[in-house]
């Protein structure tokens, strides 16, 4: 058997602890980007709390509202939202990094996701902010969860890029 030289065992090492126990920044970086720039995506298919960058976020939220009234569209715009940061926080996190932040950083993730609704809903004129961030907020935080599950247990079916991301 041949023995591997130290640098390699040091890389592993290192490749390994860096996706146990990420930096801060990195994790920060991570998170608030893909809730940021998913946010800002899905602000183009769903108009939530009066804010659409769209003509089709226009007129899904008058659907929505149309058809489930001010707990439907907060609802659903909520878990709409949810979706495209757990992809792209998948994307740019190694299998090992994304378990990680989904089971050790759920407190930061929420605190995120929220943030985000709160910036929205501060820009929004309605006098009902603290319901429209409830009916807004739960939803998105733990359609942030299952959808961030499913993507973890879907993923040994995805050909997700084999790379480490960006960490």
């Amino acid at each position: 058997m041949t023995k591997v030289p130290d640098y390699i065992k040091e890389n592993i090492y290192q490749t390994v602890k860096r996706d146990l126990e990420p930096p801060g920044w990195l994790v920060h970086s991570k998170v608030g980007g893909s809730v940021a720039v998913g946010g800002a995506l899905s602000l183009f298919l769903c108009g939530q709390m009066g804010l659409g960058l769209s003509p089709l976020a226009n007129h899904v939220h008058g659907l929505l509202m149309h058809s489930g009234g001010l707990l439907g569209c907060t609802a659903v715009c909520g878990i709409l939202f949810a979706l495209v940061p757990v992809l792209l926080l998948r994307a740019i996190s190694s299998r090992v990094q994304y378990l990680v932040l989904l089971r050790k950083k759920r407190l930061l993730i929420a605190g995120w996701v929220l943030a985000f609704g709160f910036f929205l809903v501060l820009r929004n004129e309605q006098p009902e902010i603290i319901l429209t961030m409830a009916l807004w907020g739960v939803p998105a935080v733990l359609s942030f969860y299952i959808f961030g599950w499913l993507v973890h247990r879907l993923s040994n079916f995805i050909p997700w890029q084999q790379s480490q991301g960006f960490s």
